[in-house]
């Protein structure tokens, strides 16, 4: 009696670019809905958010808990999943007739309270994300000259995409407004998550053709949406009220921001289960 060959391993229902995929197509289509929904429609624009901040850090948790305890990443992706569920809380406070919240200091230092969180755990997660090169002792494909080419376009762009609404919420914390205090210091950790992502994407490059390449290609893309976003919405907050495509822009890229770090998450346990034994 002969053994029977063993039966090819069945392909994975999700890879990484089934992910990234995923998070465009639903990106698009969350888009649409509130396009669709015409602009006083609050709780279409609300549930769409929550949705996708949601996913965002469910995703997040998910690839922590693929990790051993104390390990770094394992670290940064929990502190990624506290970031997200944050900016849920803040969309829910920002909203806060539809918690029944009375529009007075309450909902205002509930809503500064979510901001601050959110862009600490963001800062936090993305500094032990950049630090992996470094732990790892993975050389980075640039040299220091090579590298202020990227970092000082970066730092330019980053500082004219917020400049303008941190001079704005400056002043308005200046008078004393703790909402705008908070956009203010949401707006400075925007800038260090820009320029920590530098690393973040030069070991994307090199770990190119490795399953590792993915989750930190996508996590510097979700970067890049939030980048953009933070310029289309300085853009139209000079312009004044947003029209119905530029909001829906402005939604694209929140939900390519929260569902391309969801697909990393995704990319991340992946690369867990594929890595050698």
């Amino acid at each position: 009696m002969t053994a029977s060959p063993p039966r090819p391993s069945a392909p994975p229902a999700w890879t990484p670019s089934r992910a990234l995929g995923a998070a465009l197509v639903a990106s698009v289509l969350l888009a649409a809905i509130e396009w669709a929904a015409g602009a006083d429609a609050t709780a279409v624009r609300v549930a769409t958010s929550l949705a996708v901040y949601l996913v965002a850090a469910a995703g997040a948790w998910a690839a922590a808990w693929a990790y051993r305890r104390g390990d770094h990443l394992r670290r940064a992706w929990a502190l990624f999943g506290l970031d997200y569920l944050a900016l849920a809380c803040g969309r829910l406070f920002l909203s806060h007739d539809l918690l029944g919240l009375p529009a007075g200091p309450l909902a205002g230092w509930l809503l500064a309270a979510a901001t601050v969180l959110s862009n600490a755990f963001g800062v936090w997660g993305m500094v032990l994300f950049a630090s992996t090169w470094r732990r790892t002792g993975l050389p980075l494909p640039s040299s220091g000259r090579r590298l202020a080419t990227v970092v000082v376009p970066l730092a330019v762009a980053s500082l004219l995409a917020v400049g303008p609404d941190l001079l704005e919420m400056g002043a308005r914390a200046a008078r004393g407004d703790v909402v705008a205090l908070s956009y203010a210091l949401g707006d400075a950790c925007d800038v260090a998550v820009f320029l920590l992502v530098v690393p973040v994407f030069l070991t994307a490059r090199a770990l190119a053709g490795g399953t590792l390449a993915w989750p930190f290609g996508l996590i510097s893309a979700s970067c890049l949406a939030w980048l953009l976003l933070d310029g289309g919405t300085a853009l139209t907050g000079l312009a004044g009220s947003p029209s119905g495509v530029a909001a829906a822009s402005l939604a694209l890229l929140r939900n390519l921001g929260c569902l391309l770090l969801a697909a990393a998450a995704v990319a991340q346990r992946l690369a867990i289960r594929l890595r050698p034994r």
